[in-house]
This record gives structure tokens, sequence and C-alpha cells, in this order.
């Protein structure tokens, strides 16, 4: 439904006159779309990596009649250059293509096409001639054949029903071949109509060909029909993209379809600031406020029914005045409830407070190093309770309590598992060098497979215990990689195969790239034993660094 296009070189019952419309002054004009139909002459460019290309096409007119439809009889028109997008252009196929007149500064009048339709060859010479070219090793005389066996209809025949190729007259063909003639009569047929509809600005085959590899030969028809699934299907295609393809086809402001994919868009990219969720008044702000969907018609009411329609779909979920994307609301659950799982089961690995006191003074012994009253609480606390936390800043002294803590676990629980991580490469380095021991990213611990983009370790199957969990730089996980890891976490309220979590970080600097505070939140719930660490000057060996962001802390 373009409106206003008009055929020339297709409906031969139409008179080039009656073609035309007419303005209120009577006199002929050219409309804003028209559809020309002919065949591929020559391709004068054409650039693989986004299908842009430039051909010249020869249309079944007289010379006489096509300048008139030009309306410009200065014109001598020996074919017609057309510029646009198509996948994979071949000298000798027909097309019909539907686009607007333009006037290049150099090249004069182009026709600028939107819309690209490959049109299979009529008649038992045409389809042969078809066949022969499409499919390596097979010449006009096998193309014959086929067409013998098959009707005057072979091509329509095959896109249709592949397995008429069986035919047993068509014995000659190997599979091979039968597999190319398929593939040109459906594939390349839906990839030049697709790359003619989507293809612009920052838009090529590359995305074409994502869309083709996701949905196959219905490509076309799911963009016709809701060009937003490929936000939610498409990888590497975002709302704006999408918005994009969507209002070239000719979708609606106002649609549905547009306001829901919206409004997801608006709390992914909250997301991306950190945010789990929004509420509603901060939602229609950023969808009719400030631009996104602004000047669409779209009201409130229609914010409010789409985000009821995404509830029904499972895609968001309203908690309250917080609107949320369901993953993240799931992550939000999964670690609150494993928290409280943890802080409410009671520790019965150590007796009695005065073994970790001795064991703590031997250590100091050992290493000719004198605890601060705050390092000795943490060490206690990380080491009586299933879970715990160690916050403070740059030079308080965070990994000289880990390293008491690992030493002292491991004389205690010889034969327990014992973790390190961090959510960075380089943290878990750090990690390792200040202990001694191999410490792994959070990833790397849980086993990801990039390929299922999943983890080995999880709900179904805890990391193996029981054991330590220490997590160093605590303030960098947001709340879905929190989510992973807990979810490891056995919580078995027998013990015997129980986990203890320590998460060590300093909540005022490096926060979580992703979306949550969790170290901040779970400090600030109180119901999890937290030791701050104060600033040491003695244990920060003179480091300007760490002083000066001591005193920023304190104001």
């Amino acid at each position: 439904n373009w409106g206003g296009k008009r055929e020339v070189g297709g409906d031969k019952s139409m008179t080039p006159q009656a073609q035309l419309e007419v303005d209120q002054s009577g006199a002929a004009r050219i409309p804003e779309y028209i559809t020309i139909q002919g065949t591929i002459q020559r391709i004068i460019f054409h650039n693989p990596q986004n299908g842009y290309t430039v051909l010249s096409l020869a249309v079944e007119l007289e010379k006489e009649t096509l300048n008139n439809v030009l309306d410009d009889e200065d014109i001598v028109v020996t074919d017609l250059k057309l510029t646009g997008h198509l996948a994979a252009p071949r000298e000798g196929d027909e097309y019909r293509f539907t686009g607007t007149w333009v006037n290049h500064p150099r090249f004069g009048r182009q026709l600028k096409f939107t819309d690209a339709e490959l049109i299979l060859p009529v008649g038992k010479s045409g389809v042969a001639r078809y066949l022969s070219q499409i499919t390596a090793g097979i010449g006009v005389k096998r193309a014959e054949k086929i067409v013998a066996a098959l009707g005057e209809n072979a091509l329509e025949q095959i896109r249709e029903n592949p397995s008429c190729l069986d035919h047993p007259d068509l014995a000659f063909l190997t599979k091979e071949q039968k597999s190319e003639i398929i593939a040109d009569l459906t594939k390349n047929s839906v990839q030049a109509e697709l790359a003619a509809l989507i293809c612009g600005p920052g838009i090529g085959m590359g995305t074409v060909m994502r869309i083709m590899k996701e949905f196959g030969q219905d490509a076309v028809v799911k963009i016709k029909e809701n060009p937003y699934v490929l936000c939610d299907e498409v990888y590497g295609i975002g709302f704006k993209t999408a918005d994009s393809i969507a209002l070239r086809t000719g979708i609606p402001k106002n649609s549905p379809f547009r306001v829901d994919a919206a409004l997801m868009w608006v709390l992914s990219e909250a997301a991306n600031e950190g945010h789990c969720y929004l509420r509603p008044s901060l939602i229609v702000e950023r969808l009719i406020g400030k631009g996104i969907i602004a000047a669409s018609g779209v009201k409130v009411e229609d914010i409010a029914a789409s985000n009821g329609r995404l509830i029904d779909d499972g895609r968001c979920v309203r908690e309250g005045d917080c609107v949320y994307v369901k993953k993240l609301w799931i992550a939000e659950r999964i670690v609150a409830a494993k928290v409280e799982a943890l802080i409410s089961r009671e520790l019965q690995t150590i007796d009695a407070a005065d073994t970790l006191k001795k064991l703590i003074a031997d250590i100091e012994s050992r290493d000719s190093v004198e605890y601060a009253p705050a390092q000795k609480e943490a060490i206690l606390k990380a080491l009586c309770n299933p879970l715990s936390i160690i916050t403070g800043g740059p030079g308080t002294g965070k990994t000289t309590a880990i390293n008491a803590i690992v030493s002292i676990y491991s004389r205690l629980h010889p034969h327990n598992e014992l973790y390190l991580c961090a959510p960075t490469g380089r943290a878990a380095k750090r990690m390792s060098e200040a202990t001694g021991r191999e410490a792994k990213t959070i990833h790397r611990l849980l086993k990801y497979n990039p390929n299922t983009s999943s983890f080995e370790y999880g709900a179904d199957m805890p990391l193996p215990g029981p054991g330590l969990i220490i997590v160093d730089e605590a303030s960098m996980i947001d709340v879905e990689l929190a989510a992973v890891l807990l979810a490891a976490v056995n919580t078995d309220v027998d013990g015997k195969e129980a986990h203890q979590v320590v998460f060590v970080g300093d909540v005022d600097q490096l926060p979580s790239v992703g979306p949550g505070s969790v170290l901040r939140d779970l400090i600030a719930s109180s119901h999890v034993p937290t030791t701050r660490l104060e600033f040491n000057y003695r244990q920060a060996g003179g480091s300007r660094i760490a002083e000066l962001a001591h005193r920023v802390c304190q104001g």
C-alpha cells in the first residue's frame, strides 16, 4: 500500500496515459512511487557488504512511449538507471522495481528503488535458459529435460514443492544440483525482496543475512507483519534499527507493535544505565516527553495498555509502582531468596571464637603482622557466618583480611573446597598474586559456555561443597551476575554440602556496569553481617592515593 504507485512495463493492459496521475490543473505529473518491470541489462556497481547496487534496466516499451512516461521529451532513453539494495543481482534476471525518481547531479535521472521482486521466467525456453544459468553442470539440454518432465510451471513447482525434483525422469540430477536449484529459487528471491525492503543508511547486507538466518523464507512476511520482532529475535538489531525498518515499510507511528517495542527499549536502556526498573511516570517521560515516540499520537493510556500486553506476554513484571524487564525481576528474586537462605542458616563448623582468636594470633606471629581490631572482626565474621561482607576503601586492609581468612579456613577445613573469584580477569589476577592461590573470574568458576550462553554450575548443579567462596571487587557485580553466582551456592540446611560466602569490595568505587547495586543494597539492608574497615595509614604504605581517597569519602 505505497499509494500513488503505477506500473511501467508491467501491466500491458494499461496505456501510458492511464498510468499517469492528473493534478487539478489537468497537467500530467509523476507520482511519488512508480513500479517498473524489466530485465537487468548490466550491473554497473554492486557492494556485497551492504548490497548497494547501480544497474541498467531494459524495459519492454517503445522509446517514444517510455519518454512520455518519464514526462521529458528531451530525454533519449536507451536503458534506465536504477539504484538501491539487492542481495545478489544477476544480469539477465527480470525484476519488478518500485521506487521514486531522483536527479543525480552527475548521472542524471535515476529510479531509486525501495522494493524489488524477482520475476521468474515463463515459457519452456525461458525456464530452461534460467535453470541452465543458475546451476553448475546443467546446460540448456539438461534444463530442457527438467522442463519436459515438470512442465512450463517447473520453477513454481520447485519453489513450492522441492521434492518434485525426485521425478524419475530427472535421475541425472545430482543431490548438489538439486540443492542449488532449490536454494536459488527460494533463498535468492527472498533475499532480493528483503534487501530492497530494509536496506538503507546504516542497514546493509549483514543485517539482511542475520534476518534470513533467523527467519528463513518467512523473513519478508514476518517483517511486514511486525518489524519489531527483530528487536527480540535477531542478535545485533535494537529498537532504533527495527524502528527505521518499520517506518520504511509503512507501519503507523502509533502502532501497538511500535509502542510495545519502544517501552521494552526504554527499560533496556534504563538497565544499561544501572536501573533494575522504572516507575510509570518516568517511562511516560522517556517515551513521549523526550522524543522517542513523540509526535506519534501515542497517549498515556496507550502506554498503560502496552505495559499490560507486555505483562500478559511474560516480558515485563509490575511490582507495586515498579516496572521491570522480567529477567531482571527474576534475577532480583533469586538474589533475595539466596541471601535469605544463607543468613537464616546456622553455621556449625566452628565451636568457639576462642579457637579462631588463637589462630589469628598464630598468623600474626608467623607473618610479623598486627591486625587492626576491625580486621580481626572481619575475619571472625567471615569464618563464623554463612554470608558476610567486608567493605572499605583503598588502604584499609581488605586484602590482608582475605589472606588471613584463606589461611585459617585451610587449616580448619583442609578437605573443603576454597573458591576465590572476582568479576573481571584483572581483579582475579590481583587476587591470585595477593593470596598465592588460584583465583578465577566468576564466569570461569561457573564454567560459562559462550556457544550456548549458559553456565555449567547453577541451580540444577551447585558448585561442589562444602566450601568457602570469597568474591573480591563485589561492588562490580550486577544483579544478573549475582543471581548466577548465588544460584550455584549450596544452601543445604544440613550443612553437609553447604557453602559459606564472603563478599569483599568498596561501595565507593567501581560500580557495576550492569543493572543493580548488589553490594550497596546488601549492606544497606542491615541483615548481612558486615565489617567496614577504616583507613589505616600504616598499612597503606604511604600511598597518597589511598589517603586522598579516604579524605574524599570523609567529605
